[in-house]
């Protein structure tokens, strides 16, 4: 699943820069972290969305993601507040929560589930607190296992 590992990665290396902002610099870090996690949001988990799909017969892998990476840059014009409140919501439900709930794979179910508890229950807003932690550390440990329930699954439907 090579594809679905690119969109991990990009979720990867989205985090590990979140690590450096945080954990170093807030004001050396913030822009790029916010650029790769948007990146990771647009093309990233769709990617993942893609092997599930299993859409390699209807389109190159490359040109999904090129199409994707075309699409996240056409909308930065609209603004942070349609972006994160229309346009990433969209793809993500189209691309990765969709082909993911519907592959027959009770891993990749289970973490889609997760997923939605932490996008949209829990969300990731870094001023509200819910049991005395950020919300926005609660979002990133369920959109943790979120992906390594995916990444199971993933590897369930390739044996």
């Amino acid at each position: 699943a090579p594809f679905a590992s690119y969109g991990f990665a990009t979720v990867a290396v989205a985090a590990a820069v979140g690590v450096l902002r945080f954990g170093f610099s807030e004001d050396m870090f913030a822009a790029t972290n916010g650029d790769l996690a948007d990146y990771a949001a647009f093309v990233g988990l769709p990617m993942v969305g893609y092997e599930f799909a299993g859409l390699d017969s209807m389109i190159s892998g490359w040109l999904f993601c090129g199409l994707l990476t075309m699409f996240e840059v056409f909308t930065r014009p609209f603004g942070e507040k349609i972006r994160n409140g229309v346009f990433k919501p969209l793809v993500n439900v189209l691309f990765f929560v969709l082909p993911c709930a519907l592959s027959n794979n009770v891993s990749a179910q289970v973490g889609i589930a997760v997923f939605v508890i932490g996008a949209v229950l829990i969300g990731p807003e870094r001023e509200k607190f819910l049991a005395g932690v950020r919300r926005e550390n609660w979002f990133h440990y369920f959109i943790a296992l979120a992906a390594v329930l995916c990444g199971k699954g993933l590897a369930e439907l390739n044996n």
